[in-house]
């Protein structure tokens, strides 16, 4: 990942990068690539939202799907962790595989 260019994107990428960061800040590669995988296979859902934005910004049921949309907190970003965050949601966006969710929504 970190031989990779620098990670940019749309909207969607944001979105992908900002659930990684809040939400998985204290996991491992493979932690935030479960949460990735998670994410996009409910965009794959006729279940959920159609788009990364939509899943990760998802409400219903008195709460929302990823906390950090609910609690109003935005932290403060840790530049080395966001970087790592921003370059997982790039690999996942461009087509990585996913192997560690087995589909999991």
């Amino acid at each position: 990942l970190m031989a990779r260019p620098a990670p940019e994107g749309d909207a969607e990428w944001q979105c992908l990068t900002e659930a990684l960061y809040f939400e998985a800040l204290g996991e491992g590669v493979d932690g935030q690539v479960a949460v990735a995988e998670v994410i996009l296979n409910r965009v794959d859902s006729p279940l959920y939202p159609g788009t990364v934005c939509g899943v990760v910004k998802q409400r219903g049921g008195g709460g929302c799907q990823f906390s950090y949309v609910c609690d109003g907190k935005r932290k403060r970003r840790e530049t080395a962790a966001a970087d790592l965050a921003g370059r997982i949601a790039r690999a996942m966006l461009d087509g990585a595989p996913r192997l560690l969710t087995d589909g999991a929504t």
